[in-house]
Protein backbone atom coordinates (compact mmCIF):
# COMPACT_ATOMS: atom_id res chain seq x y z
CA UNK A 1 0.00 0.00 0.00
CA UNK A 2 2.75 2.47 0.90
CA UNK A 3 4.70 1.48 -2.17
CA UNK A 4 1.59 2.10 -4.27
CA UNK A 5 1.21 5.62 -2.75
CA UNK A 6 4.89 6.34 -3.38
CA UNK A 7 4.61 5.13 -6.95
CA UNK A 8 1.50 7.27 -7.61
CA UNK A 9 3.20 10.29 -6.01
CA UNK A 10 6.33 9.76 -8.15
CA UNK A 11 4.20 9.51 -11.30
CA UNK A 12 2.26 12.61 -10.30
CA UNK A 13 5.48 14.53 -9.55
CA UNK A 14 6.97 13.52 -12.92
CA UNK A 15 3.85 14.66 -14.76
CA UNK A 16 3.83 17.91 -12.81
CA UNK A 17 7.53 18.50 -13.56
CA UNK A 18 6.89 17.73 -17.24
CA UNK A 19 3.99 20.23 -17.33
CA UNK A 20 6.18 22.79 -15.59
CA UNK A 21 9.01 22.30 -18.12
CA UNK A 22 6.57 22.54 -21.04
CA UNK A 23 5.03 25.69 -19.57
CA UNK A 24 8.50 27.24 -19.07
CA UNK A 25 9.53 26.29 -22.63
CA UNK A 26 6.35 27.86 -24.01
CA UNK A 27 7.01 31.00 -22.00
CA UNK A 28 10.58 31.21 -23.33
CA UNK A 29 9.26 30.68 -26.89
CA UNK A 30 6.67 33.45 -26.38
CA UNK A 31 9.37 35.80 -25.09
CA UNK A 32 11.59 35.02 -28.09
CA UNK A 33 8.64 35.68 -30.41
CA UNK A 34 8.12 39.05 -28.70
CA UNK A 35 11.81 39.86 -29.10
CA UNK A 36 11.58 39.15 -32.83
CA UNK A 37 8.38 41.19 -33.17
CA UNK A 38 9.77 44.23 -31.37
CA UNK A 39 13.12 43.96 -33.15
CA UNK A 40 11.29 44.08 -36.49
CA UNK A 41 9.11 46.99 -35.33
CA UNK A 42 12.21 48.87 -34.19
CA UNK A 43 13.85 48.37 -37.58
CA UNK A 44 10.71 49.62 -39.35
CA UNK A 45 10.60 52.71 -37.12
CA UNK A 46 14.27 53.46 -37.73
CA UNK A 47 13.62 53.33 -41.49
CA UNK A 48 10.58 55.62 -41.18
CA UNK A 49 12.53 58.07 -39.03
CA UNK A 50 15.27 58.04 -41.65
CA UNK A 51 12.72 58.89 -44.34
CA UNK A 52 10.89 61.55 -42.33
CA UNK A 53 13.88 63.37 -40.82
CA UNK A 54 15.06 65.07 -44.05
CA UNK A 55 11.48 66.16 -44.79
CA UNK A 56 11.12 67.57 -41.29
CA UNK A 57 14.44 69.41 -41.54
CA UNK A 58 13.45 70.84 -44.93
CA UNK A 59 10.11 72.08 -43.62
CA UNK A 60 11.76 73.48 -40.49
CA UNK A 61 14.28 75.35 -42.64
CA UNK A 62 11.51 76.71 -44.85
CA UNK A 63 9.59 77.83 -41.74
CA UNK A 64 12.67 79.69 -40.44
CA UNK A 65 12.99 81.49 -43.78
CA UNK A 66 9.28 82.35 -43.83
CA UNK A 67 9.43 83.67 -40.26
CA UNK A 68 12.37 85.90 -41.18
CA UNK A 69 10.55 87.13 -44.29
CA UNK A 70 7.41 87.77 -42.25
CA UNK A 71 9.40 89.80 -39.72
CA UNK A 72 11.07 91.79 -42.50
CA UNK A 73 7.72 92.50 -44.14
CA UNK A 74 6.19 93.46 -40.79
CA UNK A 75 8.99 95.95 -40.14
CA UNK A 76 8.72 97.33 -43.66
CA UNK A 77 4.95 97.74 -43.32
CA UNK A 78 5.46 99.42 -39.96
CA UNK A 79 7.91 101.86 -41.57
CA UNK A 80 5.51 102.53 -44.45
CA UNK A 81 2.73 103.16 -41.96
CA UNK A 82 4.88 105.70 -40.13
CA UNK A 83 5.75 107.45 -43.40
CA UNK A 84 2.10 107.38 -44.50
CA UNK A 85 0.91 108.90 -41.25
CA UNK A 86 3.66 111.50 -41.39
CA UNK A 87 2.78 112.45 -44.97
CA UNK A 88 -1.00 112.42 -44.49
CA UNK A 89 -1.40 114.28 -41.18
CA UNK A 90 -2.79 117.76 -41.99
CA UNK A 91 -1.67 119.20 -38.64
CA UNK A 92 1.92 118.02 -38.91
CA UNK A 93 4.09 121.07 -38.10
CA UNK A 94 7.13 119.81 -40.06
CA UNK A 95 5.22 119.79 -43.37
CA UNK A 96 3.66 123.22 -43.02
CA UNK A 97 1.17 124.12 -45.79
CA UNK A 98 2.29 121.14 -47.89
CA UNK A 99 0.99 118.69 -45.27
CA UNK A 100 -2.38 120.44 -45.10
CA UNK A 101 -2.83 120.23 -48.86
CA UNK A 102 -2.47 116.40 -48.89
CA UNK A 103 -5.68 114.37 -48.57
CA UNK A 104 -6.02 112.51 -45.27
CA UNK A 105 -6.08 108.76 -45.97
CA UNK A 106 -5.51 107.35 -42.48
CA UNK A 107 -2.80 104.90 -41.63
CA UNK A 108 -1.54 102.43 -44.18
CA UNK A 109 -2.07 99.56 -41.78
CA UNK A 110 -5.72 100.38 -41.19
CA UNK A 111 -6.34 100.83 -44.92
CA UNK A 112 -4.98 97.32 -45.46
CA UNK A 113 -7.23 96.00 -42.73
CA UNK A 114 -4.33 95.19 -40.40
Amino acid sequence: MIDEKKRKRMISNRESAKRSRMKREQHVKDLNDQIMYFTNKRSEMILKIGEITPLYESIESENRILRLQREGLRKRLESLDIVSRFMCEPNEPLLGDFGRSLPHHGSLLSSLGL
